[in-house]
């Protein structure tokens, strides 16, 4: 391909051609139906006894999320939590929404992390319990598009049997997920430590939401390839079921 300047012939390079060409047509086409996705997670787990000469300390060993996509589209996440003495609470959540030819994808991955170390001379234990409320939703009926939102929560301890697990898993939209899915419920365990043994307690939570757009009905003209010449740059990000990590769990 090339462009003349001042009688000189210029060659593009391909790839800048196609994103301005997917550029374009995605700006040309007509606003259509809202579609959107939000998935939220509000978990507060909380030491509800703990003996003397024990020690209970909480932290996150990993925290992230983006919120990407290509088109005219809103999108968001946070990775909110809060430490109050015995018990942290954390609340990640994620959202996505366009009237538009767009693709969006958007995930807040949180691994929380309770420590707990027997410091006194006899056996203890420590008593737990974890409130959660997890809620998925998609809106819109447009045939054209694709929306999808997830919400994950577990928990586990790392360390030697016997173990701690529990987990709880809610998906909206897609082919088959109902347009909103909403759990709520409480867990309560218990740790033993023997004298002078350390276990870690961790918990997971992710928020995860994708949508696609990539050619509408009500588009004057054919966009076959619109957005995903586009959004190649996007590539990397993969699909959302890709970010449930895989996990350890007692076997």
């Amino acid at each position: 391909m090339f462009r003349y300047i001042n009688g000189v012939v210029i060659y593009m390079k391909l790839p800048a051609l196609l994103l301005a060409l997917g550029a374009t047509l995605a700006l040309a086409a007509p606003a259509q139906a809202l579609v959107s996705f939000t998935s939220a997670i509000d978990a507060t787990i909380e030491a509800t006894s703990v003996p003397q000469g024990v020690s209970v300390s909480y932290g996150f060993s990993s925290y992230s999320g983006y919120a990407d996509g290509f088109g005219s589209y809103d999108a968001d996440w946070s990775d909110d939590f809060v430490i109050d003495g015995k018990t942290l609470q954390f609340t990640p959540s994620v959202s996505g929404a366009t009237d538009a030819l767009a693709v969006i994808e958007a995930a807040s991955l949180n691994d929380g992390a309770v420590r707990l170390e027997n410091l006194s001379d006899s056996i203890s234990t420590v008593d737990f319990l974890l409130r959660y409320d997890l809620r998925a939703e998609v809106t819109g009926d447009d045939p054209e598009a694709t929306s999808k939102a997830f919400a994950t929560l577990m928990i586990e301890t790392l360390e030697a049997r016997p173990s701690v697990y529990e987990a709880v898993d809610i998906y909206a939209g897609g082919d088959y997920g109902p347009k909103l899915a909403h759990e709520t419920g409480a867990w309560s365990f218990s740790i033993v430590l023997n004298p002078g043994e350390s276990r870690t307690l961790m918990v997971y939570a992710d928020a995860m939401g994708y949508l696609e757009r990539t050619q509408g009905a009500a588009s004057p003209v054919p966009l076959p390839g619109a957005l995903p010449l586009a959004a190649a740059g996007f590539a990397a990000l993969g699909g959302v079921a890709a970010l449930r990590r895989r996990r350890q769990t007692p076997g």
